[in-house]
């Protein structure tokens, strides 16, 4: 069973901490920040727009939330996803696209956009201001699928 809350309802509810807010209220803030995060960022579904429930348990407790390894957790996150999407009956892929967009960035500088060389940190970051507009997806997919297609061994160089 799903269970999950809107997060446009969240963020409404919690989307500024109050000034002169006693620590419990500042806590409770955070845990909603993080439960934001989770859901939408690092183990993103395909609704978008839900918090699914299985969260809950690792904000909590706040002093633990440094021992999880995150990093390792989205990853699998992202892997689980792809997997799911090689499924010819799947038709949107979930998950922190964001960083599989930018290790494609990273590792394959044919698929980079163009006048976004810059580097900085967070690596993503590199990529942020990246929202070409939709008019024109149909082309692009279609070279995307061509450049994938013509890769070479020597292509997974990066830079």
């Amino acid at each position: 069973m799903r269970e999950s809350g809107d997060v446009r309802e969240r963020v409404e509810t919690f989307g500024e901490c109050p000034l002169g807010a006693d620590e419990e209220t500042v806590r409770r803030f955070a845990r909603a920040y993080i439960m934001m995060l989770l859901g939408t960022q690092l183990f993103a579904d395909k609704s978008g727009n839900h918090i699914h429930i299985r969260w809950l348990p690792y904000v909590a407790r706040l002093e633990e939330m440094g021992g999880y390894s995150w990093g390792s957790a989205a990853l699998a996150w992202l892997y689980r996803c792809m997997c799911r999407v090689a499924n010819r009956h799947v038709v949107k892929l979930a998950g922190p696209l964001q960083l599989l967009q930018s290790w494609i960035f990273w590792r394959f500088s044919t698929f980079r956009p163009t006048g976004y060389d810059a580097f900085s940190w967070p690596l993503a970051s590199r990529w942020s201001g990246y929202n070409p507009g939709i008019s024109n997806k149909g082309p692009r997919v279609q070279m995307a699928r061509l450049q994938i297609d013509l890769l070479q061994p020597r292509d997974g160089l990066g830079r």
